[in-house]
């Protein structure tokens, strides 16, 4: 099926290609002999081929390190689909994209677009070691008061770059307190590291007068288990 979908890319029929890439998208990794074509289309004038293009080579995976300039240049100069598909790409492709790319991810976590920054965080955890200069930066981040930082994907990230900071569980309970995504913050709880101290504090919480939150730390009780 793949070589049939790259002789498809090759075509200049802008909607018809879409569809193709999103046959590639699902085949993901089985879909790497695309990757030359894949890259070429992070050059359309199309912004949605560019954008669908980023999804695809992310669904490669490891095996698109080759498209790591191409998806770089998207982050700094794209739309703003475009720059947060491909700050997902750089992420699931993994430590292979070097320390450029996890840079030009640093730079995105100052980026206008909550999504872009979100994508940039949840790339950041995934490129480990490499990202070791992002956790003062997301430490800062989850210290400002700013409903425009994603702090339970950047509370997540930071506990993968730095086990010992407090700042993430902190960020978390704000986020339960708050309302802010209370879901995710309780998702999170039960994937990070937590201590006796934080089960105490969420069982406090099942006391707030607070409906969202009370069943926000039910729910981060849940995903932490036994």
């Amino acid at each position: 099926t793949v070589p049939e979908l790259i002789a498809i890319l090759q075509k200049n029929d802008p909607e018809t290609r879409t569809y193709a890439i999103n046959a590639l998208l699902g085949i993901g990794p089985g879909a790497k002999d695309a990757v030359p074509e894949l890259i070429k289309m992070l050059s359309s004038d199309d912004f949605h081929t560019q954008y669908w293009a980023c999804r695809a080579l992310g669904a490669v995976g490891p095996e698109a390190r080759s498209a790591t300039g191409e998806l770089i240049r998207c982050l700094r100069t794209g739309v703003t689909s475009v720059r947060r598909n491909a700050a997902a790409a750089l992420g699931n492709i993994g430590p292979d994209v070097g320390q450029e790319a996890a840079d030009a991810l640093v730079d995105a976590l100052a980026d206008k677009v909550q999504p872009v920054r979100q994508n940039a965080v949840i790339a950041l955890g995934q490129l480990k070691p490499l990202a070791a200069k992002a956790a003062p930066v997301i430490e800062r981040m989850l210290q400002e008061p700013s409903k425009f930082t994603p702090r339970a994907t950047a509370a997540k990230t930071l506990w993968q770059l730095d086990p010992e900071s407090k700042t993430p569980v902190e960020a978390l309970f704000r986020d339960l307190a708050e309302n802010d995504e209370p879901w995710v913050a309780a998702e999170v709880f039960g994937e990070i590291k937590v201590t006796d101290e934080t089960i105490q504090r969420l069982i406090a919480l099942l006391g707030s007068p607070n409906d969202w939150t009370r069943q926000y730390a039910a729910v981060a009780l849940l995903e932490i288990g036994t």
